[in-house]
């Protein structure tokens, strides 16, 4: 094959490398553009789950527990009220009230026993939260010490190399780097291929999230409403308790 066969041959190979790269950084930056958005609303989701968190722990965990200790509290007047004529009636007393608090310790214990395990769970998230911190920390190094090797090939492009490549290229070897080009196109769209799946996948599963975690506020706001209706007959309790150790004056 004549040189100027050559040349002509690397010509189309190279205007063909340059359509087709053209289309790949399409397909990159649609990705990029994708796997942000994608990025966004995962961030949202976990700003969600924190209100979650807050509304079901600070919020209904923690006037449900003062129900429980209301009612509990309502029970030892009663059983301090309770007048007793037997040693029968004296003893049924006295078990009624260790019972209540067994009782009382019981419910407790349960909802620590409870607490520890989504305590546990926690900390396997903030162990993942750390793993994927690492994970940025180190594709952001991975760009700085990209940069640093590109600082210093454009300083050596500048200072001369770049001419002296130019001067040295020969149709043979224009045709080898063409065909290397040509091999980094088909891998990195085969790349850009695979990461458009997976975007489409997480956009499913973080949808999916989205709705879940929606739905799991409306029922933390339908279990608040059950918590205070709770709390009015509570209340409610309490009057009719203390009119059991003691009758209001009328």
């Amino acid at each position: 094959m004549s040189a100027e066969v050559m040349i002509s041959e690397n010509q189309a190979r190279i205007r063909k490398n340059k359509r087709r790269i053209f289309e790949l950084e399409n397909w990159v930056t649609y990705n990029t553009a994708n796997a942000m958005l994608t990025r966004s609303e995962i961030e949202e989701n976990r700003a969600l789950l924190a209100r979650n968190y807050q509304s079901s722990f600070m919020g209904n965990r923690s006037m449900a527990l003062q129900n429980t200790d209301d009612l509990f509290r309502s029970r030892m007047l009663m059983l301090e009220a309770l007048e007793t004529d037997t040693a029968v009636q004296q003893n049924f007393k006295g078990w009624m009230v260790n019972r209540t608090k067994l009782n009382q310790l019981d419910i407790r214990s349960g909802l620590n026993r409870k607490m520890l395990e989504i305590n546990q769970k926690m900390v396997e998230v903030n162990r993942m939260l750390i793993e994927v911190n690492q994970m940025v920390a180190e594709a952001n190094q991975e760009v700085v010490e990209r940069n640093a090797e590109m600082i210093v090939e454009n300083a050596s492009w500048i200072d001369g190399e770049l001419d002296q490549m130019a001067e040295a290229a020969t149709p043979e070897s224009n045709k080898k780097e063409i065909e290397e080009n040509t091999h980094r196109i088909d891998e990195l769209t085969a790349r850009a291929e695979s990461n458009g799946k997976i975007i489409e996948e997480l956009m499913v599963q973080v949808g999916n999230n989205t709705q879940a975690i929606l739905d799991a506020g409306d029922s933390i706001e339908e279990r608040r409403k059950r918590i205070m209706q709770n709390r009015e007959k509570i209340i409610a309790n309490q009057h009719r308790s203390a009119d059991y150790l003691l009758p209001a004056e009328k």
